[in-house]
């Protein structure tokens, strides 16, 4: 099973932070068996949970344009 970088990503700031799994639930209002499971299962967070969990985390998704491959 292959994560998405985002979860990869967002798990890493989140040990860096030193905030467990049961910490960012419950600033989320989720459970930590659902962020298990987005590690564990394959289930993936829809784009809302995720940044609201980087907000949490003190981060924020951003969009931006493909550079043209030359």
């Amino acid at each position: 099973m292959k994560l998405h970088p985002v979860l990869l990503e967002m798990e890493e700031i989140r040990k860096e932070k030193g905030i467990t799994r049961l910490m960012l639930a419950e600033m989320t209002g989720t459970t930590v068996a659902t962020i298990g499971y987005w590690y564990n299962d394959g289930r993936n967070p829809g784009l809302y949970k995720v940044s609201e969990c980087l907000g949490h985390l003190g981060y924020e998704l951003c969009i931006r344009k493909k550079e043209k491959k030359k």
